[in-house]
């Protein structure tokens, strides 16, 4: 028996065992990437999920396009190592993959492409592009609609391992459709302060995806929307409870960006329960992660230095505090500039240096009004009014903190609502 026979011999016994990555490996080292690559697809999330996405990685990225034995064999590749790219955080290499392939307007996998050409410029926060990437991907849903219905079976046949497609099958694409669906409407609703809508649209979201095999993703999305949901009502044993599952899906599926941010959510739980060496540690481990998996998204390096920034300002460490949120703030993401500021506010005003505290916290309000932040407008808020009672005005305290607590009290974040109002009525 050659090398080469050897090799196909253990790709078979993988494959019937299930062990998908294994095989594929096989394949490769027979010098067959075509084989590899088309056994490897239809099961690339329940490998991902089982942590085998790196070494996936690992053995498609040495593949040449020239290779392979058909344009449609050369997509799939660019459009695996995008995903597997993407879960690296490394927005640059997703993009270098799919411009390498060519994406006719009419072929129904185009606006995937533009789609995660899209995540890859947002993953830079080169917003402007991701956003004009996305619209292309519309155009090519709208242009390719007819021969995305022609080409369906086919492109069924070749995801699904040239299998007849079915209503099982057809039922399972509805689930997932419907939790993509249903999450979006969450991330709206949580995103203009209708909370409890929020929650009711992730629940649905994760109940159509736990009824799909395989939907680690889709799971973990839901888990950790959940998550940073239940820290904004202030629920903050389910918020823990909601991170753990994420976490632990995102390490299962070796998806080390996703990882780093719920690092983000689970420190701002930690703070909150004023457990700060906790919330200190985790979002010094979610920083770690970014260096050491070379994740450049400036979202999530926002999020872990501010949140880094704020337990330094619990524990007394002023200035370390004040560095960190810089840090954010440098980052120039803004979701996370009206919490920099706040940070940056509370220390100063620790420091009794209240003539650097009263405008970052006035600019932190303007930042968080901007981009319809609520749950950062209140928070800003509260520290200014604060802040007033150091400076000895009575009138803008009570302004600042009745404005306060009637967010909170919309938001239906009791816990945080509560303790505004202490600070009313000392």
């Amino acid at each position: 028996m050659t090398r080469q026979q050897a090799h196909l011999a253990a790709a078979f016994v993988r494959e019937e065992r299930g062990q998908y990555t294994f095989a594929a490996s096989h394949y490769m080292a027979a010098k067959n990437p075509t084989l590899a690559l088309r056994l490897w697809v239809p099961h690339r999330n329940e490998e991902r999920a089982r942590g085998h996405g790196p070494l996936a990685l690992s053995l498609f990225r040495s593949v040449l396009p020239a290779e392979l034995e058909t344009d449609e064999d050369r997509r799939a590749l660019a459009l695996v190592l995008a995903e597997l790219y993407f879960a690296n955080g490394e927005g640059e290499s997703m993009r270098d993959a799919l411009d390498g392939t060519s994406w006719p307007e009419d072929h129904p996998l185009t606006p995937i492409a533009h789609s995660l050409v899209g995540d890859g410029y947002a993953l830079q926060n080169y917003v402007e592009k991701a956003s004009a990437s996305y619209a292309l991907g519309l155009k090519a849903i709208a242009q390719s609609s007819n021969a995305i219905k022609v080409n369906l079976h086919h492109q069924i046949g070749y995801i699904h391992g040239h299998r007849n497609a079915d209503f099982k099958l057809a039922r399972l694409e509805a689930l997932q459709a419907m939790s993509e669906a249903q999450g979006f409407m969450g991330y709206v609703e949580e995103q203009t302060g209708h909370y409890e809508l929020a929650q009711q649209n992730y629940q649905a979201a994760l109940a159509a995806a736990q009824q799909v095999v395989n939907s680690s993703r889709q799971q973990r999305d839901c888990f950790s929307s959940l998550g940073r949901l239940a820290m904004y009502q202030g629920q903050l044993e389910d918020a823990l409870k909601h991170l753990d599952t994420a976490i632990t899906l995102a390490r299962q599926m070796g998806h080390m960006a996703l990882m780093a941010s719920d690092q983000i959510t689970l420190s701002g739980v930690y703070i909150l329960m004023k457990r700060y060496d906790e919330a200190l540690t985790t979002a010094l481990d979610g920083l770690k992660i970014c260096e050491a998996f070379s994740i450049q998204a400036s979202n999530i390096l926002a999020g872990l230095n501010t949140n880094a920034g704020e337990a330094h300002y619990y524990l007394g460490t002023h200035d370390n505090a004040i560095d960190f949120a810089m840090r954010a703030y440098q980052t120039e993401e803004r979701p996370a500039l009206p919490y920099a500021m706040t940070v940056i506010g509370m220390a100063y005003h620790a420091k009794d240096e209240t003539a650097l505290a009263e405008p970052a916290f006035t600019q932190a309000i303007a930042l968080a009004a901007e981009i319809g932040d609520q749950y950062a407008e209140a928070a800003a808020l509260r520290e200014l009014g604060k802040l007033h009672r150091t400076l000895g005005r009575p009138i803008d305290v009570h302004t600042a903190l009745t404005r306060s607590h009637e967010i909170y009290v919309k938001l239906g974040n009791a816990m945080e609502a509560e303790a505004v109002a202490k600070l009313l009525n000392p």
